[in-house]
């Protein structure tokens, strides 16, 4: 946090010196630190230290900072003699000591109070720190004496998230830690401030043990003083730039420079409250500021500033319209629907959907409007927008991945007609080759939509308007990119996947980190976790800057998802437990399903299978009716169910998945959830089941899926052992483990111990595993859950009087009494 940071500075500056002729100055903005790192200075050195602090109140008050160092000490007068006497004294108290003396506002020390810090350290007799937010040392104090100079920084992203997990005393998400560290600028007092106005606020809530800001941006009256405090009240020159950067949200310095002084804008610049981006765009750098600029501005102050913008962009054609249709609104100036209109469109296809949406609403478009809220995530309102327009496609996908609703739209227009391609009625007479030209279309429908026949013909509609007939929409070209992502990486062609990736979409924050979250995991299921890691880092911190948390939502899952790939549910649980925390009303259901699946899979291989199969029963009943997320769920409660001991009825499970995913035309699901039953359950069969999947796929990742596979149920050692350092190599350490543990266990211990200990229970072969039967050990797991043998008998489908018999045979071979001891013996959870 701040404090090593300031420590690590403190020991530079008393025990790195070269000697005491010295004068060390420490600067940076306040509330960064430097007050506590001079004391902490103060109490290290050997020698006497005295203190004093200048005041902006007392600046003019003569030898005003004499009463810190010396208490009780009252001068006749403060001439020279008041002086000489001082330093005397000083110099008396310390003895034969060395002499620090620190210097607390120095840029607020008057000349009297200088001359007698200079009296006290004459060339040669001990240290002077002096502690400033000016970028220059004060000449009054430092004259004649060598300098140094530390400036302390604010706090970069890191140290300021853990600043905020401390003063909350718990973990902070991701978005909400950037938010507060982007608004305070990462200087700590405003951070400390935030946290503490967004706690009494309620806008900082808890939530599964993480924090997270779910409230408005913070107003608190207070919070413009302390800003304030800790920037000082500009100049006059530097807070009219600061009013225009306010009002104009972003412009080139070029357009601006009739209004706004160029050196006004370089000092402010070195000051840290303004950036300069590309194209010279010049605005402000922390959201608080321009709050706190535009606090005391009038209506009519910045109606003015506008009108002088809407003047300076006019003899500049290549100002943005978007830019200059908000300005000549906020000015007050009428403006024809028609360029509204123009404007909307041209900041929807620059992925500015807020301003968008403000355009339409002044043009009184409602098409339009529908299209901006789309793509921030507000179907609710998109679809009261949208009721009235002939926008069908636009309509059908809103209610499809926003409200979670298919069918029950009109049928005309361009989706109609794709939909009639892409899924007809089973009399229409069109040949076999036309009615499904991409398979991944149904997969994608089924996922996002979340449901039944009705749903996969909207999204059919929706991806061939989007590809075909209507490539100049922004908002369904962003729906087509995740879902043609989504499709080709569960149909099998994850590779493809990569291969052909060309960016995200600029547009609509959920659908772009759908997409970016099936790009990480195409990586991954074609072997280049490595890869995968660090895409998925960098499109999480690029969504943090976004602020949405439907973009950062799937990221943060994506990133818990390579941890878990790795092996090491340790680091993947705390990027799980974010996303979940995330979730809110606004996040689509395909996104929090995935999410709330992983985190409960990541639950029970850590340990708590109570909760994962609670979450697990929450996500079932929460299921919108029909096939779509039936398959995630399905592989969700098998993955639980497995890491909760009963891994032999898991490999059932997994089984019958992938033969209705191979059906479905998932067939990465299905290639999942065959390698997981011969690793439960290694089988011949099964393993051949997979090479056959595996081969109409074009992962080259999961022909080593086959081989792992294969060896495990041919028992090939030579095999297992080619595998597991294939496994490692890539970085999928938790498969390297396993593919180890029966042929190297002191190898398979080492990549345990570097996925922090963990170990699937299925790899931790007991005598009972070995006593029983698979159909044994499947009966006994299901009675040791407490199933009477009749609901046994017809999960298995067999007679009541043979899982009496399994039964019987496992209770005299493993030693137990009845059911209620099999649990334990089976090292069931």
């Amino acid at each position: 946090m701040a404090r090593r940071a300031e420590a690590a500075v403190a020991e530079d500056v008393t025990a790195a010196l070269p000697g005491p002729d010295e004068t060390v100055v420490v600067t940076g903005e306040p509330g960064v630190g430097k007050s506590h790192l001079l004391r902490r200075a103060g109490r290290r050195w050997p020698g006497a230290a005295f203190a004093t602090s200048g005041t902006a109140a007392s600046a003019g008050e003569p030898l005003a900072a004499a009463g810190a160092l010396l208490p009780g000490w009252l001068p006749a007068d403060a001439g020279p003699a008041a002086t000489e006497a001082g330093a005397r004294r000083i110099r008396e108290l310390a003895g034969a000591r060395p002499v620090l003396l620190v210097v607390d506002n120095a840029e607020h020390l008057d000349e009297q109070s200088a001359l007698l810090v200079r009296r006290i350290l004459p060339p040669g007799a001990g240290l002077l720190l002096a502690c400033t937010a000016d970028h220059e040392p004060p000449a009054h104090l430092t004259a004649g004496r060598p300098v140094r100079r530390h400036t302390v920084a604010a706090l970069d992203r890191e140290p300021a998230h853990r600043l905020a997990a401390a003063l909350l005393g718990g973990p902070v998400d991701g978005l909400s830690a950037y938010r507060m560290w982007h608004s305070s600028g990462g200087n700590p007092r405003l951070l400390t401030h935030l946290v503490e106005q967004g706690r009494a606020d309620g806008a900082l809530v808890e939530r599964d043990g993480v924090w997270r800001w779910a409230g408005p941006p913070p107003s608190a009256p207070g919070l413009r003083d302390l800003l304030l405090a800790v920037t000082g009240q500009p100049p006059p020159g530097e807070l009219a730039a600061l009013e225009y950067l306010a009002c104009a949200q972003g412009a080139p310095l070029r357009v601006l420079s009739p209004l706004v002084a160029a050196d006004a804008v370089a000092r402010l610049r070195r000051r840290g409250l303004v950036d300069l981006g590309p194209d010279d765009t010049v605005r402000l750098s922390r959201p608080l500021y321009a709050q706190a600029v535009r606090a005391p501005q009038g209506r009519l102050r910045r109606r003015r500033i506008h009108q002088q913008l809407v003047a300076a962009a006019a003899a500049r054609p290549e100002v943005s319209p978007v830019l200059t249709a908000q300005w000549r609104m906020a000015a007050g100036m009428s403006v024809p629907a028609a360029e509204l209109r123009r404007a909307a469109r041209r900041a929807l296809a620059d992925g500015d959907a807020p301003a968008a949406e403000r355009l339409a609403r002044s043009a009184g478009d409602a098409a339009l409007l529908g299209r901006a809220l789309v793509a921030q995530d507000r179907p609710a309102e998109a679809e009261e927008a949208l009721r009235h327009t002939a926008c069908h496609d636009l309509r059908r996908l809103n209610r499809l991945w926003g409200l979670r609703q298919a069918g029950a739209v009109p049928s005309g227009g361009i989706a109609g007609r794709a939909a009639a391609l892409f899924v007809p009625e089973p009399t229409t007479p069109i040949p076999a080759a036309r009615l499904v030209p991409d398979p991944t279309t149904r997969v994608a429908a089924a996922d996002f939509a979340g449901s039944s026949a009705a749903a996969a013909e909207d999204l059919a509609g929706v991806e061939a308007a989007a590809a075909v007939e209507q490539p100049d929409d922004p908002v369904l070209v962003a729906a087509a990119a995740a879902l043609e992502a989504f499709g080709r990486t569960f149909a099998g062609a994850p590779e493809r996947v990569v291969r052909e990736h060309r960016g995200l979409p600029r547009l609509w924050p959920s659908m772009r980190g759908s997409a970016a979250a099936c790009h990480v995991h195409a990586l991954l299921l074609t072997g280049r976790l490595a890869q995968a890691r660090e895409r998925a880092r960098a499109y999480y911190d690029a969504a943090l800057t976004g602020g949405e948390p439907g973009e950062v939502t799937p990221l943060a899952l994506a990133r818990g998802v390579c941890e878990w790939w790795a092996g090491s549910p340790a680091r993947a649980l705390p990027w799980l437990r974010e996303a979940v925390t995330l979730l809110d009303a606004r996040i689509p259901f395909p996104i929090e399903a995935y999410v709330r699946s992983e985190y409960a899979v990541c639950l029970a291989a850590s340990g708590d299978g109570a909760e994962a199969s609670r979450l697990v029963a929450g996500l079932r009943a929460a299921l919108p009716a029909g096939p779509g997320l039936d398959g995630q769920l399905r592989m969700t409660e098998l993955q639980v169910t497995a890491l909760t001991g009963r891994y032999a009825h898991a490999a059932d499970l997994a089984t019958a998945l992938a033969v209705d995913m191979r059906a479905a035309g998932r067939l990465t699901e299905a290639v999942e959830a065959l390698h997981l039953a011969c690793r439960l359950r290694p089988s011949r069969a099964v393993a051949a089941d997979l090479a056959d999947v595996v081969a109409a796929c074009d992962s080259p990742f999961f022909p080593l899926l086959a081989r792992h596979a294969a060896a495990l149920a041919d028992r090939d050692t030579g095999e297992l052992r080619r595998c597991a350092a294939e496994f490692a190599e890539l970085g999928y350490l938790g498969l390297g483990a396993e593919a180890y543990a029966p042929v190297d266990p002191a190898r398979a211990d080492e990549l345990v111990a570097r996925c922090d200990g963990y170990r699937p229970p299925w790899t931790a072969a007991t005598a009972a595993d070995a006593a029983l039967t698979g159909r044994e050990r499947e009966v006994c797991e299901l009675a040791a859950a407490g199933l009477p043998n009749t609901e046994i008998s017809h999960r298995l489908g067999i007679s009541v009087r043979t899982v009496g018999n399994h039964l019987q045979r496992a209770y005299e071979k493993l030693h137990v009494g009845g059911r209620r001891e099999l649990g334990e013996v089976l090292g069931l959870s």
